[in-house]
């Protein structure tokens, strides 16, 4: 083995290559290269929707608010699962004071597994703008996992009870990302 292979190899048992080392002539065809332990971890698959929201939705009091469902089929039993998003929520003076109080989670569908990542999100009062504020919040929530069933993830918002209305925010384009990752 020359002295830069063996250079290399040393760099990769350490978890230490730099793009100059990438930049060889190595030939790594029809060979594995095995990591340290703890060096890596890798996205295993990504799944997305990106849906365009033409107009504000008005949540009833004590109801959900359902953005788009993304499905996702694992291919590993000990992967983990990242669902981030980001929805858009309004809020406006006209709505008077009481109104709003917006919750949201992300839900594991099949699971029923809810996660609270937000709450107060758009409550109005006497000192909300007149026409009215949009405000777009990224979220991202870690799963684990232990099936290679299908899975499926979504994003709720949910106007709690005592409060007249919830509002998300329409005219933009709400994302939403699974990625199932092996650590």
């Amino acid at each position: 083995m020359s002295s830069k292979a063996r250079n290399l190899a040393n760099l990769l048992a350490d978890g230490a290559v730099s793009a100059v080392e990438l930049a060889s002539t190595l030939d790594l065809s029809s060979k594995s290269v095995t990591l340290a332990p703890g060096v890596g971890g890798k996205v295993l698959q990504m799944k997305f929707d990106q849906t365009y929201i033409t107009s504000e939705v008005v949540i009833s009091s004590g109801t959900y608010y359902n953005y788009p469902t993304v499905s996702i089929t694992p291919v590993s039993t000990s992967s983990k699962i990242l669902v981030m998003g980001n929805p858009t929520f309004y809020t406006r003076d006209a709505d008077g004071a009481g109104t709003a109080n917006t919750d949201v989670y992300v839900q594991d569908v099949a699971n029923s597994i809810e996660v609270l990542l937000h709450e107060w999100i758009n409550y109005s009062d006497n000192r909300a703008t007149t026409d009215g504020t949009r405000m777009k919040y990224p979220f991202a929530y870690l799963f684990t996992n232990s099936v290679t069933t299908q899975r499926q993830f979504r994003f709720r918002a949910y106007a709690t009870p005592g409060f007249r209305q919830g509002r998300i925010g329409g005219e933009n384009m709400m994302t939403t990302l699974v990625f199932e990752i092996q650590e």
